[in-house]
């Protein structure tokens, strides 16, 4: 099954809630999704398991020329939520190669790692560990987790996963991890529909503001066992990384529903900010100069509040315990911090403003421009384009640093209280 492993999203699923996460400054990050699923044995459920993470997680080490490697394992453990005795787990290791020393201490580049965890249908409680093995220091969370059970004569259907490829559709069933990128699917399993019957499938897709991206509806026989469906999602979708999908089954006076989120994936990096301070002030894009100072001039104690009540209004999911918002504001500021460093900060260039404001561009041109400054050097050009929004930035190089040249064109998305996800 070509599982999304892109560096792009991942998805968030219900059958998994994270509920604590280790937090010492050099644990090992990483984001969590769970896929539940019926199995080959009819006592067991079966959970899919994916870890994502940004390169800079791992300690990278020379193994040849223009060769670096990284050495982790996973653990995945789940325990009764009565007893805590150990009721599965399940461990693998791999390894992550790059080809020169800075890719290993990249921010935004992810790695994703699956396995898969066969248990009996019930709530667990689980721990996932992620170890390095070059420096020994493994991160850790545990969360909460639902196994369903997909036997019996009433409607049921698995979690939606997102798949670069069907491949596996056709008789394949071998799982394996797909690089292409150019595709996207959301992919369900439907049991128990009889063969001499049908279900009714309506699907929608829809961007985290609410904007429909793509509707469909279809009636499919019934195969008596696994009936195996997929929607390829538009380009609008797969460019924006971020949106959301519903897929609604009808057998006669029988309905459920299946949601599914994907969002960007990179981890909110640990070094987002140095301190409290340091985070309140890296607020400049979404409050106001006058909240800002307000924070800063509180007690430590009561900073703190002000910090998480200011986040909480943001918060797309409030009843998790993160802040998707939050995680990918910070994440925007990190990259932007690394991409764009000259003079002053590159979160607060204007290519910065524009990258955690707007998001990253789906493509970026830099024509040649026959054009010179006063000084007589030739100037400089980058156009991001955002085909989603339709909408285009143009930056020029003013002074050594690039300036939006078209600002009134992008002005209603700059002034924005928030930034667009």
């Amino acid at each position: 099954m070509g599982i999304l492993l892109s560096s792009a999203a991942v998805a968030m699923p219900d059958t998994y809630e994270a509920v604590k996460r280790e937090s010492r400054q050099d644990s090992p990050r990483f984001a969590v999704r769970m896929f539940n699923a019926a199995s080959d044995s009819a006592d067991l459920s079966r959970l899919t398991v994916q870890l994502s993470f940004v390169y800079d997680a791992l300690q990278f080490v020379k193994i040849g020329k223009n060769a670096f490697q990284a050495n982790y394992s996973v653990t995945v453990t789940l325990m009764d939520t009565a007893s805590g005795l150990e009721q599965a787990k399940e461990e693998w290791s791999e390894s992550v190669e790059v080809d020169s020393f800075d890719k290993g201490n990249s921010t935004t580049e992810v790695v994703s790692t699956v396995g898969e965890v066969l248990v009996g249908p019930g709530d667990y409680l689980a721990r996932i560990d992620l170890l390095d093995k070059e420096t020994r220091r493994s991160g850790t969370e545990e969360g909460r987790v639902t196994a369903r059970n997909f036997v019996g004569g009433s409607l049921v259907a698995s979690d939606i996963i997102f798949l670069n490829s069907i491949s596996f559709l056709g008789g394949d069933t071998e799982r394996q991890v797909m690089e292409d990128e150019r595709s996207l699917y959301a992919y369900l399993e439907i049991y128990n529909v009889p063969l001499d019957d049908s279900v009714d499938i309506a699907f929608t897709a829809e961007s985290i503001a609410g904007d429909l991206l793509m509707q469909d509806e279809k009636r499919v026989a019934g195969s008596g066992s696994i009936l195996k469906q997929h929607f390829e999602l538009p380009s609008e979708a797969r460019d924006s990384g971020n949106f959301a999908v519903t897929i609604e089954v009808k057998h006669n006076a029988e309905q459920l529903v299946r949601k599914q989120r994907l969002r960007p994936a990179t981890p909110a990096p640990a070094n987002a900010f140095e301190n409290l301070n340091d985070a309140i002030e890296k607020l400049l894009h979404v409050a106001s100069d006058k909240e800002i100072e307000s924070m800063l001039a509180l007690p430590e104690g009561d900073k703190l509040d002000a910090f998480e009540s200011f986040w909480a209004k943001f918060d797309p999911t409030p009843e998790t315990p993160g802040n998707e918002y939050r995680d990918e504001y910070y994440r925007r500021i990190v990259l932007a911090e690394r991409e764009f460093k000259g003079y002053r900060p590159g979160w607060k260039t204007e290519r910065g403003l524009v990258l955690v404001k707007i998001g990253q561009p789906n493509y970026i041109n830099r024509p040649h421009v026959r054009d010179f400054d006063p000084m007589g050097r030739e100037r400089a050009r980058e156009v991001w384009e955002y085909t989603m929004l339709n909408r285009r930035v143009i930056f020029e190089v003013v002074h050594d640093e690039y300036r939006i040249l078209n600002r009134i064109d992008i002005f209603d998305l700059l002034s924005r209280d928030g930034i667009r996800l």
